[in-house]
């Protein structure tokens, strides 16, 4: 009997409520440096289900690229990518890889690993490199990593690389500044000279006022005078929450004083969406802005965007459509497909370019996507399988490109207490209220089993969240506070 799977995308976090009595089945990507790719099939139990169901967890594997080869009919392996995540499903590896056809398999390229602290916050990032980029026989070479340090309301980013002599020395380090709320006030940045001491080299500055960046200001270092100078300067004009305007400055600093750069307006529908933004650069001569680019933004009834049109204007008097990206959606509103078009200034036509095709497993629900290879705003109600890529030959559609995306599973083994985290909540199962520990402004979104959003909502932290009106059940939360998102499991008694 074919499993009915309710599935939620958190992140690259896809979690399942499996059926009493039926099996859920997955594919799985074998190794790749193995020379024989295939399919894992791994059938799981369904059981305990009932007001605490089984709850199990997909996160996304690997993905493989086929192209064709010069004959245009033989598919032939072109590139991969495989995740990784730790046993609190934090995602904490990404890897890429070439096919060799001379050797027969995938080959290293570059692979990032995170490790974490005990409280859930990055501790040092890895950067390692493939026999392509560093030119070693064969493997994974560490070629840097940064090292991330926290002081309250600051952190601190120190990267290391590897020198002739081999040994790791420091040659940047960014400076991140908060204020009490957890908005970014100042951000540095330092460069080390050839003894190693880390010297400023630009900062920038944001003003904020009710909660909205109104300005920032850009700094370089004059090591003269030994001070920081004026760079640049970005003002932020609002109609309530919605950024309506944007002037952007440059500092003269032979007249003493703020030159224009650019502008920017912004428009938006009535549900507060973004529409149009257009960009205009100041023109000296003749004293005013003048148009540059710009796009539109259209939606479905659904609300989810549907086209997007880039403007250019070469006259620098008026915009006229350059590229257009439409979005088709299924019947059950999925996009399904996603196309490129370019406009023909001289018929006054779009003619096609290039053209994606998702292919999805409709028995599989799914919330929405945050990492790659798809892009966050896009909303997937179903687990995609493959991507199908094509290109317009001047008469029809020529598919060009594969991709396919596997998966692997974990269950959650127990339900433990979150209080022991920095920005935390708690009891464990919850009742009518939900506490939510921490410092700062936060956003938490709560999304049930079936993936529905349920709840989205600003904290001041720490903060006490009225969930009486939530029914008993599984659910899966995303706390961002400040630079740090926690994504874990609730239950509802």
């Amino acid at each position: 009997m074919k499993a009915r799977e309710l599935i939620l995308w958190t992140g690259m976090l896809i979690i399942i409520k499996a059926v009493p009595g039926q099996n859920l089945t997955i594919r799985k990507f074998g190794d790749f440096k193995g020379k024989n790719q295939q399919f894992v099939n791994s059938v799981l139990p369904a059981q305990g289900l009932g007001i605490n169901p089984q709850v199990w967890i997909y996160t996304l594997d690997s993905t493989l690229e086929m192209v064709k080869d010069s004959t245009g009919v033989n598919w032939i392996y072109e590139n991969a990518e495989s995740y990784g995540f730790d046993e609190q499903m934090r995602f904490n590896k990404q890897a890429q890889y070439w096919y060799s056809p001379e050797l027969g398999q995938f080959e290293p390229i570059e692979k990032d690993t995170v490790i974490f602290r005990p409280d859930g916050r990055i501790d040092t990032l890895y950067r390692y490199y493939g026999n392509v980029i560093k030119m070693t026989e064969s493997g994974w070479t560490l070629g840097d990593y940064d090292v991330y340090y926290y002081a309250p309301d600051t952190l601190i980013v120190v990267k290391y690389v590897l020198n002739q002599q081999g040994i790791f020395v420091p040659v940047n380090k960014t400076v991140e500044v908060y204020y009490a709320d957890g908005s970014l006030k100042e951000n540095y940045f330092y460069e080390a000279d050839s003894t190693g001491f880390l010297w400023p080299v630009s900062k920038r500055e944001y003003v904020r006022s009710g909660g909205l960046l109104t300005q920032e200001t850009g700094y370089s270092y004059y090591i003269p005078w030994n001070n920081w100078i004026y760079n640049d300067r970005t003002d932020y004009v609002y109609m309530g929450t919605l950024n309506i305007l944007t002037w952007r400055y440059v500092y003269d600093w032979g007249a003493l004083q703020w030159v224009n750069l650019d502008k920017e307006v912004n428009n938006y529908d009535a549900q507060g969406r973004l529409i149009s933004r257009f960009n205009y650069q100041w023109d000296a001569i003749s004293g005013d802005y003048l148009p540059s680019w710009g796009f539109t933004q259209s939606y479905t009834i659904n609300g989810d965007p549907d086209t997007l049109i880039n403007f250019i204007s070469p006259d620098q008097a008026s915009f006229i459509p350059y590229v257009r990206q439409i979005i088709d959606y299924d019947e059950v509103l999925n996009p399904f497909k996603m196309s490129i078009w370019w406009y023909d200034i001289f018929s006054f036509t779009w003619q096609p370019i290039e053209m994606q095709e998702i292919i999805y497993n409709n028995n599989v629900l799914m919330e929405q996507l945050l990492w790659p290879p798809f892009i966050d705003s896009i909303y997937m109600r179903h687990m995609p399988e493959s991507v199908n890529g094509y290109m317009w030959d001047g008469q029809t559609w020529e598919l060009y490109r594969k991709m396919q995306l596997f998966y692997q599973y974990r269950q959650f083994t127990g339900l433990e207490n979150q209080r022991r985290l920095s920005e935390c909540l708690w009891p464990n199962p919850f009742g009518d209220v939900l506490h939510v520990d921490g410092k700062g402004y936060g956003l938490l979104e709560l999304t049930d089993i079936n993936g529905r959003r349920v709840m989205v909502a600003s904290l001041h932290l720490p903060a006490v969240v009225n969930t009486s009106s939530l029914p008993s059940g599984v659910y899966v939360y995303r706390l961002q506070v400040g630079g740090t998102t926690r994504v874990g499991k609730l239950i509802r008694h």
